[in-house]
């Protein structure tokens, strides 16, 4: 678990990232979920925008992404979905937080 420090850090380094990936209405895929894994694994830190209006969808929609991709949630703004989960190359030195 993170602290809120470390939180924040992310938040921070997170403001310049492009959201790369795109969820569809249909939610998530196996194959969506191979291409998210290998993008945690090869950056630590991702941004994807969904295409969902409902708010409350988009909070289950992100908790069941972070849980089945084994990474933390980092934070949800507008439709944007932020995720975070640490790699062996350590991009984001969480320590000093």
């Amino acid at each position: 678990m993170l602290t809120n420090k470390q939180l924040s850090y992310l938040r921070s380094e997170a403001q310049t990232l492009k959201a790369l990936y795109q969820l569809g209405k249909e939610g998530l895929s196996a194959n969506f979920l191979v291409l998210i894994d290998k993008a945690l694994s090869a950056n630590e830190l991702i941004k994807i925008h969904a295409l969902t209006k409902d708010k409350d969808e988009l909070r289950l929609l992100a908790l069941d992404l972070a849980s089945q991709s084994k990474a933390i949630l980092v934070q949800i703004i507008g439709k944007v979905i932020t995720l975070y989960r640490p790699s062996k190359k350590r991009l984001y030195n969480l320590s000093r937080y």
